[in-house]
C-alpha cells in the first residue's frame, strides 16, 4: 500500500518476499519505508523455496498505525508501523529488482499472487479496477489468473 497524495512524503507499506540483503536465500519480512528517507522492517522469516506460499496482510490500528504481518508455514513477522495519518490511495503487486544485470539474474518460474482483498474501514469489500502491465524486460509480465489473482513471470530468463 502506498500513499501517493504528496511526492515528499511518500510512504510505503507491505509484505516483502527478498532474495539477498546479506542472505544467500529467500526470506519474508514486513517493511514500512520512505518518511524521511526512514525504512524499517520486522525480523525475517527463512526457509521459503520454488512453490512455498507466503501470506501478507496490511490492517490499520489507530489513526497513526499499521499492522503489516507476513506469515510463513505457520510464523509470523509483524511490524506495527506508526506512520502517521497518511492516506494509502494505491495498491499494486510488484517485482522489484536491484542489481539485474542479464536476464539470467531473475527468478524461474512464476510467482503467484492469490486472493487479493482489499477492504474499506468498515470492513466492505472493495472492488478495484487492478491494471496488469504489459511486458517488460526480459519478458516480464503480469497477467491475471482469476478474479484477485495476477502471475509475474520472466520467460527470458
Amino acid at each position: 500500500m502506498q500513499d501517493n497524495d504528496s511526492p515528499k512524503a511518500v510512504n510505503i507499506i507491505q509484505p516483502v518476499l527478498t532474495w539477498g540483503n546479506g542472505y544467500k536465500q529467500w526470506y519474508v519480512s514486513s517493511w514500512a519505508c520512505c518518511p524521511s528517507n526512514i525504512t524499517v522492517s520486522s525480523p525475517p522469516l527463512f526457509g521459503l523455496n520454488a512453490g512455498s506460499s507466503m501470506q501478507g496482510i496490511i490492517s490499520r490500528e489507530s489513526d497513526s498505525t499499521w499492522k503489516i504481518d507476513s506469515v510463513f508455514a505457520g510464523k509470523h513477522t509483524t511490524l506495527n508501523a506508526q506512520v502517521g495519518d497518511y492516506i494509502y490511495n494505491w495498491a499494486d503487486v510488484t517485482l522489484e529488482v536491484y542489481y539485474v544485470e542479464t536476464c539470467q539474474d531473475f527468478a524461474r518460474g512464476k510467482a503467484s499472487f492469490n486472493s487479493l482483498v482489499l477492504t474499506d474501514s468498515q470492513g466492505e469489500n472493495l472492488s478495484p479496477n487492478w491494471s496488469p502491465t504489459g511486458t517488460t524486460i526480459c519478458g516480464g509480465s503480469i497477467t491475471s489468473a482469476g478474479p484477485g489473482s495476477y502471475v509475474i513471470q520472466h520467460t527470458q530468463a
